[in-house]
C-alpha cells in the first residue's frame, strides 16, 4: 500500500508555473489554432478560475508577469493568444468580423476548458471581448 500511495503522490505532483507556461494547449477555432495557458497553483484558494483576456495584439508572453502574480496569489489563471492569421468568424449581428473572431476565441477557450463559471480580467480590447461574450451567452 505504501508504494501505491507514493506513486499516486508522485504522479499528481503539481508542475511549476514555468513548466505549465511552457506547455500550452491548443484548440482549433474557425480554422486557426488558439494557444491556451492554464496555470494551476499547488493549492488554489478558489475553485473559480480567472480568465485573462488579452488586449489588441498582445500575447500570453506579454502578460507573463501579470499571470505569474495571479498564480502566486493562489488563483488558477487561464489566458490565450489570438491567432494572427487563418481564421474566419461566424457572423455576430452588430459585431465587426475582427472582433467576432476574438469573441469566438474566448468562447472556444471556455468550452475547451469546460469552464462554466469564472472571473474575468479583460485588458484593453480584451474587456470588449469579455463583454460581448457575456452578452452572447450570459450563462
Amino acid at each position: 500500500m505504501r508504494v501505491e500511495a507514493e506513486l499516486v503522490e508522485t504522479a499528481s505532483a503539481p508542475k511549476s508555473f514555468e513548466e505549465q507556461f511552457k506547455n500550452p494547449q491548443f484548440v482549433e477555432v474557425n480554422g486557426a489554432k488558439v494557444k491556451i495557458v492554464d496555470l494551476v497553483p499547488e493549492k488554489p484558494i478558489s475553485q473559480i478560475p480567472i480568465i485573462f483576456a488579452p488586449g489588441w495584439s498582445e500575447t500570453t508572453t506579454t502578460y507573463k508577469n501579470s499571470l505569474k502574480h495571479i498564480y502566486r496569489e493562489g488563483y488558477r489563471v487561464i489566458s490565450f493568444d489570438h491567432p494572427r492569421r487563418g481564421s474566419t468568424a461566424a457572423q455576430m449581428p452588430g459585431v465587426p468580423e475582427v472582433e467576432a473572431k476574438k469573441v469566438q476565441n474566448l468562447q472556444a477557450v471556455l468550452k475547451h476548458k469546460n469552464i462554466t463559471q469564472a472571473d474575468f480580467i479583460g485588458h484593453s480590447e480584451g474587456a470588449l471581448h469579455v463583454a460581448v461574450a457575456a452578452t452572447e451567452d450570459p450563462t
